[in-house]
């Protein structure tokens, strides 16, 4: 069964209409934009929907909030719908909050205060600098880093903001610094595009934001998440509810590392990540930066559909899953020498199993979920009795499920894990 990832994008990816698809479909989404507006007296649907509010909705603190509560409630639709549960979360600037939120480290409604709390001290923060970002793309990060410190020697404070992929960072500094970095990353080579920011996010100009914001963090609360989050400013796991304050104040003034934690992301066997917010920036990304690992995105509710077809395991199925289950009992070696054990755990277990199996197939009746349950249960147990390796009877029971995941919409069963 796949290791799965759950990705959050940051600001850039607000757009008018996001989210209109699940508010219109989903209580649960419509009750996470009315939690917002309750806790922050802003009006979310009016900034999210109504095109006449695209001026507003571009300005950042009502993008900030705005983005945590799309996210976070198609976060929740889907946790509804779909069900999957994410080894890992992980978002991009801004998302980063969305990630904790959905991981269960913040509330919600504090991560609404603390979100509309970050916006307004970086806009205090930037009444005194001049200072704005741009992407530089086509060229090796290294070189962009190599000729970023030649400007900076030069006396101009600019700085590498974000590696997003191997040829595409941002650069935040002061605008002389940041045109005259662009100009020398073009002659390398390199594309520069002007980013639509008013100032130079995550980068050491936002020192005074830093500061304010660690205060702002250590007034809460925090608690042990149910999902590993990765943090943007050193591609670390998150330490408990201690590191909250600390990675979230460092997130501005530290580059974001997006390559890096999607490399780390490889490293712990990660093979599926789901982008579940507006846009498909974070799915174009990952692709930019590896191969390894399958990308989807859930920005409309049309989109949950592809997401079901594609991991979870359908009733036309049962059948076949079963049938799998009999021959991995069959098949694997058996390294035990208690034979009464052997006898009670798999033998007994299999001839019940292949009786199912072969009474189901002559009454051509179909397999119901409670039997897959019981399938799984006898085979998981049955390698276990053969004493085969724990790492390797969950590659077996992820084969016996075709590397899919048994969810019912309910509570009459959960997903079958290892």
């Amino acid at each position: 069964m796949s290791n799965i990832a759950f990705m959050f994008p940051g600001v850039g990816a607000q757009s008018t209409g996001m989210g209109k698809t699940f508010y219109d479909n989903f209580a649960i989404f419509r009750q996470t934009i009315q939690e917002a507006e309750d806790e922050l007296k802003m009006n979310f649907r009016r900034l999210c929907f109504d095109k006449n509010a695209f001026a507003e909705l571009a300005a950042l603190q009502a993008s900030q909030c705005s983005l945590l509560a799309v996210s976070y409630g198609i976060f929740r639709v889907f946790m509804k719908e779909v069900g999957l549960q994410p080894a890992y979360c992980l978002g991009h600037s801004l998302g980063e909050y969305t990630a904790l939120t959905a991981a269960g480290v913040i509330r919600y409604p504090d991560a609404l205060h603390l979100v509309k709390k970050r916006g307004e001290i970086i806009e205090d923060c930037l009444r005194e600098i001049n200072g704005t970002m741009a992407w530089g793309i086509n060229l090796h990060s290294e070189k962009v880093y190599e000729c970023c410190n030649e400007i900076f020697e030069e006396g101009h404070r600019v700085y590498i903001s974000a590696y997003d992929g191997p040829d595409q960072v941002s650069i935040s500094g002061d605008v002389s610094a940041v045109y005259a970095l662009g100009k020398r990353l073009e002659k390398a080579g390199g594309i520069v595009y002007p980013l639509n920011m008013n100032g130079p996010f995550h980068c050491p100009l936002m020192l005074d934001a830093a500061v304010a914001m660690k205060r702002e963090l250590d007034k809460y609360q925090y608690a042990i998440g149910t999902s590993k989050v990765l943090a943007n400013c050193n591609m670390l796991l998150y330490d408990g509810p201690g590191s909250v304050a600390a990675n979230l104040s460092a997130q501005l003034i530290s580059p974001v590392l997006w390559s890096g934690q999607i490399q780390r992301l490889e490293k712990e066997g990660v093979d599926v990540a789901i982008e579940l917010g507006p846009k498909e920036l974070l799915k174009f990304l990952l692709m930019r930066n590896t191969e390894q690992i399958t990308a989807f995105s859930v920005s409309e509710d049309k989109h949950l559909e592809t997401v079901r077809q594609h991991f979870l395991i359908e009733e036309s199925e049962y059948h076949t899953i079963i049938g799998r289950g009999l021959g991995i009992i069959v098949g694997t070696p058996n390294h035990s020498t208690n034979q009464q054990e052997y006898k009670q755990r798999v033998v007994k277990p299999f001839q019940a199993l292949k009786a199912t199996y072969v009474q189901a197939t002559a009454d051509n009746r179909k397999i119901n979920s409670g039997e897959v349950i019981d399938a799984v249960r006898m085979v998981r147990d049955a390698l276990e009795a053969k004493e085969i390796e724990k790492h390797k009877r969950e590659e077996y029971i992820s084969h016996m499920l075709g590397k899919k995941h048994l969810i019912q919409h309910g509570s009459e069963y959960k997903m079958i894990t290892g």
